[in-house]
């Protein structure tokens, strides 16, 4: 299955966790994984960059362990563009805005 993130935060990802939608969607029921659960909710309730980089790290890595996805890869983005366009903004969740390319 393809999946791409709503928006650019690690948060994102706590819907594979056990019980969540995607999760339950795997057949990772609720209450099948209490330590990865409990990694996910530090990874919650961290605060400030570096203690939640290393929480959604711990996190990502107990899932990837014991968890019943196998993530390959979350695809790059390509844009092309001339000479003729001077302004051309990116944006990490709407990709590009075609009515402000200049």
């Amino acid at each position: 299955m393809y999946w791409g993130p709503d928006y650019p935060d690690p948060s994102d990802y706590l819907v594979f966790n056990p019980g969540q939608p995607l999760g339950l969607r795997a057949g990772w029921a609720a209450g099948m994984d209490p330590a990865v659960t409990a990694l996910a909710t530090a990874a919650t309730n961290a605060s400030g960059d570096a203690a939640r980089t290393v929480a959604y790290q711990a996190w990502q890595n107990g899932a990837n362990a014991s968890g019943p996805f196998i993530p390959v890869v979350q695809p790059g983005q390509y844009v092309l563009t001339t000479s003729a366009i001077s302004t051309l903004d990116l944006n990490p969740v709407w990709t590009v805005d075609l009515a402000e390319i200049k």
